[in-house]
């Protein structure tokens, strides 16, 4: 039982780094998109809003593992 424990934590982490690395991208993405051009904005918008997306959807997965896990742990 206590190697699950590790690969789970081990997971949150590393999708914790992945929701880090999507967040910073979508900083530097808010600082460029004043620098575009209406064509290329709807694009970049497109493109924001999957990574948006994808953000949200990794934040769910690690609360869903994590209150699994605790779930487990009160047993």
């Amino acid at each position: 039982m206590k190697n699950i424990e590790e690969i789970k934590l081990m997971e949150i982490e590393a999708l914790s780094d992945f929701e880090d690395h999507i967040g910073t991208l979508l900083s530097d993405m808010d600082i460029f998109r004043e620098y575009l051009d209406k064509k290329d904005l709807k694009k970049f918008n497109k493109c924001y809003d999957y990574l948006d997306n994808l953000w949200e959807k990794v934040e769910d997965i690690i609360a869903k593992i994590s209150d699994a896990d605790e779930r487990n742990r009160d047993k």
